[in-house]
């Protein structure tokens, strides 16, 4: 890592909580490390997990929960689910949004046992708490974040 890089990462880690919020931290933080995020409309951040750390990372260690969608690029119902999952995440402000590629981190999603996608996830605390399988509309996707 370059010079320049460790600057802008360690100036961030130095900001003072409150002037920023932990999403707009995030993703200073992820932009640094050239890490894969999108912004949502509402500066809200739906993570592009390319790694099993990142995931424990960003995941397990979440203050809120996370859902995560795991799918992979030639998945025609996953096709069809991901701009629901992207509105999803541009409205969230009580959970974070993540997607891991099951053809990227096959390791992560025997782990969690996805044998089918898509499959949505919800981890809480570190652990996770309901699982959802194959395309679901909104109402069944937001049952699976209260439960």
């Amino acid at each position: 890592m370059d010079e320049k890089r460790k600057a802008e990462i360690s100036g961030i880690f130095l900001l003072k909580p409150g002037r920023i919020s932990r999403e707009q931290r995030l993703f200073c933080i992820s932009a640094a490390l050239g890490l894969n995020v999108a912004a949502g409309k509402a500066g809200m951040i739906m993570l592009e997990i390319e790694s099993k750390t990142q995931f424990e990372t960003e995941v397990l260690s979440a203050d809120k929960p996370v859902l995560v969608d795991f799918y992979a690029d030639w998945c025609g119902p996953c096709k069809a689910l991901a701009p629901l999952i992207k509105e999803l995440s541009d409205e969230a402000d009580s959970y974070y949004v993540g997607k891991v590629n099951v053809d990227e981190l096959p390791d992560l999603a025997s782990q969690y046992r996805v044998a089918s996608i898509p499959t949505l996830l919800v981890f809480r605390d570190g652990e996770c708490v309901n699982r959802g399988l194959g395309l679901m509309n909104r109402n069944q996707i937001e049952a699976l974040l209260q439960n």
